[in-house]
């Protein structure tokens, strides 16, 4: 019993880190908001994070993120998408994985 216990905490542990290119781990434990502006062109697309609806471009988003050397990275993985509202636009979507840095603004051209 003591062994899963051991190893249940050591999970636990891991899972509070994460290692960056070049093999350096470092404690994603400590998390901060981060606003992203999100815009399309033309402006009125309907914004959908992780299949859910948040609005219409222009639209401000806030990322629960970690910091590290001057930098902001992802949490959990993010899949937006902006949808269509005119003939000849086409849905388009930005995937983001847990660890990626955050960018300050996202921008969709409908049209491509």
């Amino acid at each position: 019993m003591k062994r899963v216990l051991i190893c249940f905490g050591c999970v636990l542990l891991a899972g509070c880190a994460a290692e960056e290119p070049g093999g350096m781990t470092l404690d994603t434990s400590p998390s901060m908001m981060f606003t992203t502006r999100v815009t399309s062109k033309p402006s009125g697309a309907r914004i959908e994070l992780d299949d859910e609806l948040i609005g219409e471009t222009p639209l401000d988003i806030e990322w629960k993120v970690y910091s590290a050397k001057a930098n902001l990275f992802f949490k959990e993985d993010h899949v937006l998408r902006a949808l269509p509202t005119g003939l000849g636009q086409y849905v388009q979507k930005k995937s983001y994985s847990s660890g990626a840095v955050v960018p300050k603004t996202i921008s969709f051209d409908m049209k491509k």
